[in-house]
């Protein structure tokens, strides 16, 4: 039976409301986990995505930080002013984070911000200059290269990856920016696997526009299944709620996000590195420290720090420490309880169901075979764990409805066109 955290709020007469930018399922996860505890919810963002059709918060439609920064500001900072009482406001992508932290310099006195300092964000997001510090400090970050470096790259370097510097950014330059964040998504890890391929992709002239938004990193073996989180809710550095997971799951599988992934532990050794990271950067807000065990040496490499909430954090409602509610209590000045009552025993999965059941029918056949299923042998796996599932929790019945008619009209419809 699901227990009440409200017993850990007090004077709910003048409550914070919350207010969550971005439109996507984890930002849908942070909302069910406030809405159900009858904590008012706002949902900002620029398209209203299954988030916006909950009926756990009001959506409201604001400008794109990567379209228009200034006027994204600028709508955030009247809409905090129209409220009564101060917000907990949690950014759920890079853009919202940037730009919130932006707003934040300024404006501090209006919210409680779920967010660290610009300079904090700016760093992390620039995976180039992150790299470049990680490592002269001598954290486990894998080696990287400038690609004005190609021609004197060692050969014992190879494989390299070309990946983002960013994903995605906000900026008030619209056209070049928007562009470029929409070309970037196709070079999510390009494997490279010695000097001429290097060279070739260099060469092409369709890479010539997106190079200087590259850089080239030492490829980590392995797929997206030996990505690990650690995930945190941390105040200047101190760390007051965690989690401990690892992807089962991505799509593509070699790389890509989060469609299952599991309550699991990581060596002590690797949570102590992140926990120094994050005192040194004297980190405030929630955030995922992202590790790769090399499939080969099996060590661990820090593969980026995300300064937000991340795709699969509604799992942590489920866990010893829902960070959301922990950040949620913490900036309200609330006692933050030892363990989440609402914790679950045994085996605890997060699944985005529709997504996982169309990738192991369709996709995984043609992509990645291992990993296929069939009907019977889906249903069958995590019988008796606890699951999650994205699309389907609390009694949110019109997302239901939401998410599944649209889910997988984009996913039949995307793969019909791609089989023609």
């Amino acid at each position: 039976m699901e227990l009440n955290l409200l017993l850990y709020i007090n004077n709910m007469s003048s409550i914070s409301p919350v207010i969550v930018l971005g439109s996507y399922y984890n930002a849908l996860s942070i909302i069910q986990i406030f809405g159900t505890q009858q904590i008012p919810c706002y949902v900002l963002s620029s398209k209203k995505s299954v988030a916006g059709r909950s009926r756990y918060a009001k959506f409201v439609k604001c400008p794109c930080p990567i379209k228009s920064e200034t006027e994204f500001i600028h709508f955030l900072k009247t809409f905090l002013k129209s409220l009564q009482v101060k917000p907990v406001i949690i950014p759920t992508m890079d853009q919202w984070a940037l730009a919130l932290s932006k707003l934040k310099r300024t404006e501090e006195h209006l919210a409680k911000w779920v967010v660290d300092d610009y300079e904090t964000i700016s760093l992390l997001l620039n995976k180039e200059a992150f790299y470049a510090m990680a490592s002269s400090k001598n954290w486990s970050v894998p080696r990287s290269y400038a690609f004005e470096d190609a021609k004197v790259i060692p050969s014992s370097a190879f494989p390299l990856v070309a990946k983002p510097n960013y994903r995605m950014q906000s900026d008030d330059e619209t056209t070049e920016i928007e562009g470029i964040a929409a070309k970037l998504q196709s070079y999510r890890l390009i494997t490279l696997n010695n000097q001429d391929e290097l060279n070739q992709f260099i060469e092409q002239p369709k890479n010539q526009a997106i190079l200087p938004f590259l850089i080239l990193q030492e490829y980590i073996q392995g797929d997206s299944n030996t990505m690990y989180t650690y995930g945190v809710y941390a105040e200047n550095g101190d760390v007051l709620g965690d989690f401990q997971g690892r992807k089962v799951r991505g799509y593509p599988a070699e790389y890509g996000d989060c469609v299952v992934g599991q309550l699991e532990s990581i060596p002590d050794s690797v949570i102590n590195e992140a926990k120094a990271i994050l005192n040194s950067l004297n980190y405030s807000g929630i955030a995922e420290v992202e590790y790769k065990r090399d499939a080969h040496s099996q060590a661990f490499r820090l593969i980026e720090i995300n300064p937000r909430s991340w795709s699969w954090i509604g799992i942590t409602q489920f866990t010893a420490h829902n960070l959301p509610m922990v950040a949620y209590l913490s900036k309200t000045n609330q006692a933050v309880p030892e363990n989440n009552p609402n914790r679950k025993k045994g085996h605890i999965i997060f699944k985005k169901s529709i997504s996982d059941r169309f990738n192991a029918l369709y996709r995984y056949p043609k992509t990645f075979p291992k990993w296929q299923q069939n009907r019977k042998s889906l249903k069958a796996e995590f019988q008796n764990d606890f699951v999650m599932r994205a699309e389907f929790m609390h009694k949110d019945y019109w997302q239901w409805i939401y998410s599944w008619c649209f889910e997988n009209a984009v996913l039949y419809i995307n793969w019909f066109i791609r089989k023609k």
